[in-house]
């Protein structure tokens, strides 16, 4: 799997922002990136060392409209939260060069 694919984008909440502090961040990535590929994704692209990896299945979302219709309100996929150094900034704008 190609490093650039694996992270999709930041988790942007407030829900998110109360990891700040203990140096937690959240992300969507990829559903078939194991543990591993996302620690050295984060590494390569934002050169953050990774203590620890927590993941989760977002699971689908859906109704039922006008009788037999099935509307998604909400794709699956899979998010991580990651945990960096301490005492480290984490800025989500700063990549670093590509090789």
């Amino acid at each position: 799997m190609d490093i650039t694919q694996i992270i999709k984008k930041p988790v942007i909440t407030e829900k998110g922002a109360r990891g700040e502090p203990m140096n937690k961040f959240t992300f969507v990535v990829d559903k078939g990136a194991t543990k591993i590929d996302i620690k050295r994704a984060i590494k390569e692209i934002y050169g953050m060392k990774v203590l620890k990896v927590n993941s989760t299945k977002v699971l689908e979302k859906g109704r039922i409209v006008g009788g037999r219709k099935y509307m998604k309100k909400r794709s699956e996929g899979k998010k991580v939260t990651i945990t960096i150094e301490k005492g480290k900034k984490f800025d989500f704008t700063k990549v670093k060069e590509a090789k």
